[in-house]
């Protein structure tokens, strides 16, 4: 088994870029809601599903 990534979680973690909060204004203005279900398939890292 690889261990290629291994201990650098938090270096990606720290250099990641965010989404800009613009994205989720426009979420917001388009309908996106908490009572809205979403099934996130191959979230990756969960970033954006968090």
């Amino acid at each position: 088994m690889s261990k290629i990534f291994t201990g650098l979680a938090e270096t990606y973690q720290k250099y990641r870029p965010n989404y800009p909060n613009e994205l989720f204004d426009y979420l917001a203005e388009n309908g996106m809601n908490s009572k809205i279900s979403v099934v996130d398939i191959g979230a990756g890292t969960g970033i954006f599903t968090k």
